[in-house]
């Protein structure tokens, strides 16, 4: 519906909202109309030249003016109405203004990453009867790029055609044992299951399937399922495409590999989910359990908590060192039935800080193993409620990202909790010090598992990304 206004449009006036970037700015242009903002010219003049209108609140605005601009802009460029645009850009809009120069300027990694990111979305441009010379690029960066570059499944950055069509858009398959039997009820939430997969399809299948197997109520309460794909070959990608039927893969541009980047499109493409079930592929799930309706029970429970971690005070594994030794935060109770329904998780401070040593004073956890060095929120398996997400902003590509997250999840007033037991074994890189490789090895095979503490490589070594 609002493409459709926008589509009719010459003209649209597009204000900032709690940041820069909106998707109407990128939106207009695909659409034809030209997009007026109160925003800094130079944040978007080196990639969109005349494409855009800046003003400011003392502006006067003739006519003339924006009748002149509109056609420098547009005039080379046939109609597209009914275009569809799939925007990337605005997904990093929030982190790529820190990499702005003192003098305001964008910086040469800003501006090249908005010119490609840019780029994607135009390979995407969908209607009939489009054809290879009817899309032209304009003034700014854009300027000087053969239009046989902007057409779907074109060459695109030395991309080859396989390439480009894996990494656009949101790529739906035929919805398989994913599908929610019944319709949900008008005043049920709204649940999405996500996944974060990286170059490891045997990891990937193994997270997937065990989670399917294991969630009791799953395919009862979860309305859609996504993954999203960072840096995977075609083949690949092929590979876990059908292993798992039904998802609804969400593909980010070779510029924008890393978890940080991952998350944030995941955060757009859920962003009207009420809750959500987040994953990633190096989880083996071991235990049944109704994951939904026992984390929604807590979240709704208590608005201060925002996430619900599945396996109890962030343990890794079901080695006794995690399930008997671990300690730390507040178990909450329903004293009717007499048992443990949630742990909400303890921050004790840093590593070696005044406050963390004090924890292993106290009476009970001397000796003992315990993640209160790691702040309220984590990427480990769980669901967030997606308020809670939205308020808290993306994820910014920055040296230890997921901790300083939890940061600032504190600093809003969120709380992470736990169901208490252990579900998921992980299958990445051990980082608990304090368990032997040979227990782990040992659990491992356990499970039926082939594989071993060596026999995974990190997702952030594969894509030389950021941690």
């Amino acid at each position: 519906m609002a493409q459709s206004i926008i589509a009719g449009a010459k003209i649209l006036i597009s204000p900032h909202g709690d940041r820069p970037d909106t998707y109407r700015h990128w939106e207009a242009i695909g659409l034809d109309a030209l997009p007026i903002a109160n925003i800094d010219r130079s944040l978007y003049a080196p990639l969109l030249s005349d494409d855009m209108m800046n003003v400011n609140d003392t502006t006067t605005m003739p006519h003339s003016r924006i009748r002149e601009q509109r056609e420098r802009a547009f005039g080379m460029r046939k109609s597209l109405s009914h275009t569809f645009i799939l925007s990337f850009a605005p997904l990093h809009m929030p982190q790529l203004w820190r990499s702005q120069n003192r003098n305001g300027r964008p910086s040469p990694a800003l501006t090249a990453l908005l010119a490609a990111s840019a780029l994607f979305p135009l390979t995407a441009w969908v209607r009939a009867g489009v054809r290879a010379g009817q899309v032209h690029s304009r003034g700014g960066l854009l300027a000087g790029i053969p239009s046989r570059s902007l057409r779907m499944g074109g060459p695109l950055m030395g991309v080859s055609s396989s390439e480009a069509s894996a990494m656009q858009g949101s790529t739906r398959y035929q919805p398989c044992a994913l599908t929610r039997p019944t319709p949900r009820r008008p005043d049920e939430p709204r649940i999405a299951v996500a996944i974060t997969t990286s170059r490891r399809p045997l990891l990937f299948r193994r997270a997937m399937l065990s989670f399917r197997t294991r969630c009791l109520d799953c395919l009862s309460r979860v309305d859609e399922w996504f993954a999203v794909d960072d840096g995977s070959t075609p083949e690949e990608l092929a590979e876990m495409q059908a292993a798992v039927p039904g998802l609804t893969w969400i593909s980010k541009p070779i510029v924008a590999r890393g978890h940080p980047c991952s998350l944030n499109a995941l955060l757009n493409a859920v962003r009207s989910f009420d809750y959500v079930v987040f994953l990633e592929d190096d989880f083996f799930f071991v235990k049944d359990e109704d994951f939904v309706a026992k984390a929604l029970a807590v979240l709704e429970s208590d608005t201060t908590i925002g996430q619900v971690v599945f396996n109890a005070r962030y343990a890794l594994t079901t080695t006794s060192t995690e399930t008997g030794e671990l300690v730390g935060g507040k178990e909450i109770r329903d004293r009717s039935a007499g048992k443990v329904t949630h742990i909400v998780h303890e921050y004790a401070g840093p590593a070696g800080s005044p406050t963390w040593e004090a924890f292993f004073q106290r009476p009970g956890n001397g000796g003992k193993v315990a993640n209160v060095h790691w702040p309220h929120f984590s990427l480990h398996s769980g669901m967030w409620r997606m308020d809670a997400m939205r308020a808290n902003g993306a994820f910014q590509s920055e040296s230890g990202f997921e901790f300083a997250y939890g940061l600032r999840w504190m600093e809003k007033g969120f709380r992470t909790a736990f169901l208490p037991d252990v579900y998921s074994v992980h299958l990445g890189k051990p980082v608990n010090g304090a368990i032997r490789n040979e227990d782990l090895d040992g659990m491992y095979q356990g499970y039926g598992l082939k594989h071993s503490v060596n026999a995974t490589v990190s997702a952030y070594d594969l894509n030389g990304a950021i941690r």
